[in-house]
């Protein structure tokens, strides 16, 4: 559980909550405004600090390319995050004050719509972003509001490259991601049994067969755990399957694994509440399995919910039996 929630806060710190925080009141940023062509390119995060220097204390690397059409690239490792390279969205605010030149950058790095905001202070010679938040203590009943410490972040232009070739090149050959894949890593558990237009009998579903059945996802290993056992022989099987791949087709995630590649997010559910459905002959026919996200889980988490999975089977067996 200490790892889980630990590599939660490095990696939502830096990617969800670099730019804002959850007691955040307002922030100030040092801005000079620019033409675009001083703003697109590539930038290495070179200042990340609150009430510690994060960026040196949590190792973090992070490089991003932020380009006019709204799209961008951005690679990202720290002590306990392994290296990867995804995709992200950023757009860009004009000032209002003067044509044709950006006084701000949003950017969407994990894909679930909230833009962060960097002040742009740029000419032709040196190109940062920044954001400077205040932090408030716990408010205490009488006194005055007091800020706490102030959350800096700073990036600095490394290279006017539009690609990705600059984040490779300093990250080397590691997982790429589409965009907002990441955040889709984790445990699915198996929800129930649904008829699709492949089941012989719309209106039948099977019993599910299973006492349980645990999917877990990482997208940047490539690799997928199955956990399951049949009520029909009671036998734990796990299986890891080394094949696992996500990718954004019109607009939807598609995962294929263990050679099936039609596996997909069902789209009456989105982030932080997923299911994924996996098709799979089931004793008549075809059937929908349909899983639900359990998040993040560890080792020790996924063996305590399967003991108590079994635990209710086994009791809800012995009150039939009896």
């Amino acid at each position: 559980m200490k790892k889980s929630i630990r590599r939660l806060l490095s990696i939502v710190a830096v990617l969800a909550l670099i730019l804002s925080t959850v007691t955040v009141l307002s922030g100030c940023y040092i801005t000079r405004s620019a033409k675009m062509k001083y703003v697109e390119g590539t930038y290495e995060l070179t200042a990340y600090s609150g009430n510690g220097d994060w960026l040196t204390e949590r190792e973090i690397k992070l490089i991003m390319v932020i380009r006019a059409d709204g799209t961008g690239y951005y690679g990202y490792k720290d002590f306990d995050t392994e290296p990867f390279i995804s995709e992200l969205r950023c757009r860009f605010v004009s000032d209002p004050e003067k044509s044709g030149k950006y006084q701000f950058v949003e950017i969407d790095f994990r894909g679930d719509g909230q833009y962060h905001k960097l002040g742009i202070n740029a000419d032709w010679h040196n190109q940062t972003l920044n954001s400077q938040t205040p932090v408030w203590k716990p408010l205490q009943w009488g006194e005055l509001p007091e800020i706490d410490y102030h959350v800096s972040v700073g990036f600095r232009r490394v290279d006017r490259a539009k690609d990705i070739s600059y984040i490779v090149e300093n990250f080397g050959d590691v997982p790429h991601l589409p965009f907002g894949a990441k955040k889709y890593s984790g445990t699915y558990k198996l929800e129930g049994i649904v008829a699709n237009d492949k089941s012989p009998d719309m209106a039948v579903v099977p019993e599910n067969p299973f006492v349980y059945y645990y999917v877990t996802l990482d997208f940047l290993q490539g690799t997928a755990v199955l956990r399951t056992m049949k009520k029909s022989d009671e036998i734990t099987s796990v299986a890891k399957l080394n094949d696992l791949k996500i990718s954004l087709v019109n607009g939807e995630y598609v995962i294929s694994m263990g050679g099936k590649d039609n596996i997909k997010f069902n789209p009456m559910y989105s982030y932080p509440s997923q299911r994924i459905d996996i098709e799979e002959e089931l004793s008549d026919g075809y059937y929908t399995m349909r899983f639900i996200y359990c998040g993040e889980m560890t080792e020790e988490e996924i063996l305590d919910s399967i003991d108590y999975d079994v635990s209710i089977y086994l009791a809800s067996k012995g009150f039939s039996e009896e």
